[in-house]
Parts: structure tokens; C-alpha cells; sequence
């Protein structure tokens, strides 16, 4: 599971990082790296939901 994580991030990062660079300047540039924060947010805290159940701190 954390091999899988951590290839799908670095997987994310480089993607990223084309991405950034394909980018032209101007406002759009700035909305397209908010929106690719925000996936890497999410890939890089998508373990802490099973993490957590695992724990027992989401209990229903």
C-alpha cells in the first residue's frame, strides 16, 4: 500500500511539473496550479482515510 502511494505521488509530482511548464503565463496559468495543488492534496491525503479506520478515530 505505501509502495503504491508513493509511486502514484511521485507519478503526480512529475506530471505536475510538465504541466507547469506547458503552461502559458497569465491567469489561466495561475488557475490550472490551484487545481493541481489541490489533486496533489488530495493524492497525498488519500491514505489518512484508511490510516484513520484503521486506528479506530472514525468510528460510527
Amino acid at each position: 500500500m505505501f509502495a503504491s502511494w508513493v509511486m502514484t505521488v511521485a507519478a503526480m509530482g512529475v506530471l505536475s511539473a510538465l504541466l507547469e511548464a506547458l503552461l502559458p503565463d497569465g491567469p489561466l496559468r495561475r488557475t490550472a496550479l490551484v487545481a493541481i495543488g489541490l489533486v496533489m492534496l488530495v493524492a497525498i491525503a488519500s491514505p489518512l482515510n484508511s490510516l484513520l479506520s484503521e486506528v479506530g478515530v472514525w468510528t460510527e
